[in-house]
């Protein structure tokens, strides 16, 4: 049989918080490394996959007692020790070490899996922080723009330029862009919230994000990456290792007709002939009703169903990669036309006429769809931003996510 694999280190709790006042994404995956509970979780389940494959292969236990035959006889009284010992035959303890071993080979496997569900829920919450904070920042921009406005339009207004309606669009306009301040703060508290809670560090106050979200990410293409992801998936490997455990239990099921062997020894006084004797016992039993036909039975199906497991995950795979990347492809094409087009359109109009309207060439109307053009297209490309990340990030972690809903 193989030898058992090794075990990841379990992780160091409670790690330091780093000393800047800004943190990267980096700092986030350092954290979640340290502290998130399901990382320490799946390191203890290999460790207890560790011990079976430990004691599964320890042969029994010799034994010894106290023997006394014919009590009561004045003269033929015998008095001795007896020990014995179960010998097990068709290597039937390397096969048990042999179905361990891969047991815990699959639980490295998920313990892979685990760590990439943490580092992509991290990933993505920074993202989705990162995103909120820009949205945040967008939102007090256009605040402090639409200030402006009134201030411009109550100069006009004095200047009977325009008349009071403008002015009251204008303020309405302020409180909408107020509201709208006020709501991106509480999703960039959400998400924040959100972000400390995959780390593993719920007390986590918000800090800076330091990240771009405009940042370059690979071009992917269908082909290679179902390639890769069929290729590399912890969840390919650990049916994998599944498989292999069911074909190793297969051999043990047919290793159990042969019968172990059970060896008693007796060494004891006759009192009859005041001497020492003893006697040897070999049993073994015959198998003639129960030669493990039911257990074998159910070993090959079990390895039958693991094949077919495998098969199954290969096509979710497939199937959740198509939604993914649908996702990820349209998020694409949504952001370069907004960053090739549509927002140097938006945000040269928003320019024109601000400086127009200030200099009473526009009216009141034409400077409120402008703006509200700017801002709609603004935060559309910031949501587009940030779903094509998370959909790359998807696809760069094996589909792998929800990191502490994983195993429940």
């Amino acid at each position: 049989a193989a030898p058992m694999p090794p075990v990841p280190a379990a992780p160091q709790q409670l790690a330091e918080l780093p000393v800047s006042s800004a943190m990267s994404m980096a700092d986030f995956e350092n954290l979640a490394m340290a502290n998130n509970p399901s990382l320490a979780e799946s390191t203890a389940r290999i460790n207890a996959a560790r011990g079976r494959w430990e004691q599964v292969g320890l042969a029994p236990n010799p034994y010894a007692g106290y023997s006394d035959q014919q009590v009561g006889s004045p003269t033929a009284d015998q008095r001795g020790v007896v020990f014995g010992q179960e010998f097990i035959t068709g290597k039937k303890l390397q096969l048990n070490r042999a179905v361990a071993s891969q047991e815990v080979q699959r639980a490295q496997q998920e313990f892979a899996a685990q760590q990439m569900r943490v580092l992509t829920d991290v990933r993505i919450a920074f993202f989705s922080a990162l995103a909120a904070q820009q949205r945040s920042k967008l939102a007090k921009e256009i605040g402090e723009s639409t200030v402006g406005a009134v201030n411009i339009t109550q100069k006009r207004l004095d200047a009977k330029e325009v008349g009071k309606s403008d002015l009251l669009q204008a303020r309405i306009e302020f409180e909408t862009a107020q509201i709208l301040q006020r709501r991106s703060q509480n999703q960039y508290q959400e998400a924040w919230r959100k972000l400390a809670a995959v780390t593993g560090v719920s007390t986590l106050e918000p800090q800076p994000l330091l990240g771009q979200l405009s940042e370059q990410i690979p071009d992917y293409q269908w082909e290679p990456t179902l390639n890769r992801l069929l290729r590399a998936s912890p969840e390919i490997s650990a049916a994998q290792a599944e498989i292999q455990r069911t074909r190793w239990a297969y051999q043990r099921a047919q290793a159990e007709r042969k019968s172990n062997l059970t060896f008693q020894g007796i060494v004891q006084d006759d009192r009859s002939v005041d001497a020492t004797n003893g006697a040897i016992q070999l049993t073994m039993p015959i198998q003639i009703w129960n030669r493990n036909q039911g257990g074998i039975t159910q070993a090959g199906h079990e390895a039958l169903v693991a094949s077919r497991a495998l098969e199954k995950l290969e096509l979710d795979l497939q199937q959740r990669l198509a939604t993914v990347f649908q996702r990820y492809q349209t998020a694409r094409a949504q952001v370069e036309r907004y960053s090739q087009s549509i927002l140097p359109d938006s945000r040269e109009s928003l320019g024109l006429v601000r400086k127009t309207y200030a200099a009473g060439e526009y009216d009141f109307m034409q400077m409120l769809i402008a703006q509200r053009t700017y801002t709609q297209t603004e935060f559309a490309y910031i949501e587009a931003l940030q779903e094509m990340h998370v959909a790359a990030l998807e696809i760069e972690g094996m589909l792998l996510s929800n990191s502490l809903q994983a195993g429940k």
